[in-house]
Order: structure tokens, then C-alpha cells, then sequence
């Protein structure tokens, strides 16, 4: 048999500074979202992870593992 000088598949390069997280928000929330995502033609996930002008500076809270909504 002949030894692979490689491996078959190259290792997956992943970044370590992101994470992704699935959480719940009241409908509410949700429909604020969509009205305002709508006028500013971009998508939900765009606003929820871009911060304010005036919070770009300023390091992001971070929530609670026990956090179900916003």
C-alpha cells in the first residue's frame, strides 16, 4: 500500500473569537425589528450584531447563560 504524504481533508480553519448563539425574544421585539429592519433595507441578524454609533467604543454587555429574552 502506498502512505498519503497528506491528509485527505484539510483541516478546517475556524474562528475562535466568534460564537453563535440562538436565543428567544418576544414577538414584540420581533416585529420592532422587522419594521426597522425594513426601513433601513437590512437584515435582523445586521442590526442584532452591529452595535450603535455611539456604542462602538464601548465594550458590549454580556449576557447570562440563564438569559431567555431581550
Amino acid at each position: 500500500m502506498t502512505e498519503l504524504e497528506s491528509a485527505l481533508k484539510p483541516e478546517v480553519r475556524r474562528s475562535p473569537d466568534t460564537v453563535t448563539r440562538t436565543f428567544r425574544i418576544d414577538r414584540d421585539v420581533d416585529r420592532k425589528m422587522e419594521g426597522r429592519s425594513s426601513e433601513g433595507r437590512v437584515s435582523k441578524n445586521q442590526m442584532a450584531n452591529t452595535p450603535r454609533s455611539s456604542e462602538q467604543s464601548q465594550p458590549r454587555p454580556v449576557l447570562s447563560e440563564s438569559s431567555s429574552t431581550i
